[in-house]
């Protein structure tokens, strides 16, 4: 035991923990840049059955958003049974809306995955530290078929602003898919 608190309180010990972590591609300042995208991720899709879709972005960064304003979304879709419950929650302004769909929503929603290509950015996983978490996107689809989409930028919202409001709109009218 007097072991242990000895090599905590060791100032050396410390620097070889810190020389570890900065090894170990742990960034912890400010401006740091963790880049860990899987460049060899897939960019096809062989299914088209959605089962899960999560998606948290920022448009506070950008101007233009008329339709859909300035805002922090998260959209969110589970097909269960045959149906669909969703969530659509604007953060920033605590609206939110949970809504049940038929499967017809999600068939709708792999139209706009299509649409936009948004499988081209399958393995991004891009992180600037000491930015607000107000920012960026975070984007988690998967499919029947066990096959899945996966970004993640804090720094860039990589969608389309024709993609991010087909999306907003699609979450936003959600009930009228019942």
């Amino acid at each position: 035991m007097r072991y242990k608190k000895c090599r905590l309180r060791c100032p050396l010990f410390r620097l070889s923990r810190r020389t570890e972590k900065a090894a170990s591609d742990e960034i912890e300042e400010d401006g740091g840049v963790r880049d860990n995208t899987n460049y060899d991720a897939p960019k096809t899709i062989g299914s088209t059955q959605i089962v899960s879709f999560n998606c948290w972005f920022s448009t506070l960064d950008a101007d233009g958003w008329d339709e859909i304003g300035n805002h922090i979304y998260q959209l969110w879709a589970n097909l269960e049974n045959g149906a669909v419950k969703g969530t659509y929650h604007v953060l920033d302004t605590g609206e939110k809306r949970v809504f049940r769909a038929d499967h017809s929503f999600m068939n709708t929603l792999q139209c706009i995955v299509n649409k936009y290509d948004i499988v081209r950015y399958n393995g991004m996983s891009y992180k600037v530290e000491g930015l607000p978490g107000d920012y960026g996107i975070h984007l988690n689809v998967r499919y029947a078929s066990g096959e899945s989409i996966y970004a993640y930028n804090n720094q860039d919202n990589f969608l389309t602003e024709e993609a991010i409001q087909e999306l907003v709109k699609l979450f936003n009218r959600g009930v009228q898919f019942l």
